[in-house]
């Protein structure tokens, strides 16, 4: 059976139980690095707790996570179901946000791009449907006639959309409520969630319609309210290639080391995380994977309480544009030895 021991594991990352004395960042470790590699066993504390036959653990991360796997994943879903009997969720069909508006009368723009039956349900009773559209030019705006909680609904065929039209603009979207499923064709996320409200990003949210996405510009720029980014929240972004200012200006404190382990083909981190005065290090082998960047300008411009070493870009072959990449770090342990473009 393909899932033999996955309801033990399922069991333990839900419930906090494990039959042995695993810890949870010890399996967590493991999974992290059984979706780098294609081994075709799992194990965590000398047991074996899941075997795939020689499928990546990638084809079976739903259930992983104890949801219902997706529709292309069906030939396994007995087996699932079979040793498994924890999960009781279904897997959402709709991309879904939670938006909060103070008052009457507040008015949200949706921006879309190369639209097919893209359709918005507005959470108070009106859906609309668009097609076309240009990125940054076209959008559809809706007002709200109370004050309350809404749950806005996505779905169709979209190349682009936005949602954050700025920074603490009201309404604003308080909460990404599920991963972005439903939507198909999508290229950018460029400025989707920029200056949105939200206190936390999913772990899964890119993890099953941004395949294809290749700019993360702004994604996620002037979100005050985050403070932490979800372990390898880019793992099935292999065709990402720009992360232009994408956390720039935001509450982040910390950098999770495999965020761009799966990321091969980024050639920009421009301003990914200028101005982020909260952060205190810069993982090891952060980037260690992504050997087409052509550009760290201003990478961590004014991370004025940066410690420890910085990554030594500028010896890289050929030497990338680094023009004020650690700008104004001093407490850089190796600060002195930065040349003094990049600084």
């Amino acid at each position: 059976m393909i899932f033999d021991t996955i309801a033990a594991l399922a069991d333990y990352l839900n419930n906090g139980k494990f039959d042995n004395s695993a810890s949870r960042a010890q399996c967590e470790d493991a999974l992290r690095e059984f979706l780098r590699t294609d081994q075709e066993t799992l194990t965590v504390d000398g047991r074996t707790v899941f075997n795939n036959e020689g499928k990546r653990l990638s084809y079976f991360i739903d259930a992983i996570q104890s949801r219902t796997p997706r529709s292309e994943y069906e030939e396994n879903v007995s087996d699932y179901e079979s040793s498994s009997s924890s999960s009781s969720s279904s897997f959402p069909s709709l991309f879904q946000l939670e938006l909060t508006v103070a008052s009457s009368d507040k008015y949200l723009k949706l921006w879309y791009a190369n639209s097919v039956n893209f359709t918005i349900d507005w959470g108070d009773g009106y859906t609309e449907t668009v097609n076309g559209g240009t990125q940054y030019s076209d959008y559809i705006g809706h007002t709200y006639s109370a004050a309350g909680v809404y749950t806005i609904s996505l779905s169709g065929q979209t190349s682009w959309f936005e949602v954050g039209d700025g920074v603490e603009l009201e309404p604003s979207i308080s909460r990404i409520l599920t991963p972005i499923v439903g939507i198909t064709g999508l290229t950018s996320l460029s400025n989707t969630f920029f200056g949105i409200g939200i206190t936390e990003i999913p772990a899964d949210l890119f993890d099953y319609s941004c395949e294809n996405v290749t700019d993360f510009s702004y994604v996620f720029q002037a979100c005050n309210y985050i403070t932490s980014i979800p372990n390898a929240l880019f793992f099935n972004c292999q065709n990402a290639n720009n992360f232009r200012a994408a956390f720039s200006s935001s509450g982040i404190t910390s950098i999770p080391s495999d965020l761009f382990d799966n990321c091969p083909n980024v050639t920009s981190f421009h301003s990914i995380f200028r101005d982020c005065p909260n952060l205190t290090s810069i993982p090891s082998g952060l980037f260690s994977n992504c050997l087409n960047v052509t550009n760290f300008e201003q990478t961590f411009y004014y991370c004025t309480n940066l410690t420890g070493d910085a990554p030594e870009f500028w010896t890289r072959d050929p030497e990338p544009d680094g023009s004020l990449c650690f700008h104004d770090d001093t407490g850089l342990t190796n600060y002195a030895s930065i040349p003094a473009g990049w600084k």
